[in-house]
């Protein structure tokens, strides 16, 4: 019944102090309990998570990237479109007159 108690209260103690911290917890938390205390004696316990970094944007005006141009194989296109070809053909039954058979 102490195991439930606890349980129910350290969930409630988790989202309030995630809420009051600010911070963007990732993931389930990691509770580490001591031993039990002796009545009247506080409870000890830490959450242990992972949380999301703050990203800082660093000078970015004036920086010069190059592109490289893509360099393609012919014969890698002409695999792609083949590829491609088969990959979006139907076949479709044709209707055609049938020839009378002759006699020779």
């Amino acid at each position: 019944m102490l195991d439930e108690a606890l349980r129910e209260r350290l969930s409630r103690w988790y989202v309030q102090a995630v809420g009051a911290s600010g911070i963007a917890a990732i993931g389930d938390p990691d509770i580490s309990l001591g031993d039990l205390p002796s009545e009247g004696e506080p409870l000890r316990f830490s959450f242990e998570i992972g949380v999301r970094p703050v990203a800082t944007l660093g000078e970015w005006r004036g920086l010069e990237v190059a592109r490289r141009e893509a360099a393609v194989a012919e014969q890698d296109v002409e695999r792609q479109l083949e590829e491609t070809r088969e990959r979006l053909a139907r076949l479709e039954p044709v209707e055609r007159a049938r020839r009378a058979a002759t006699s020779s």
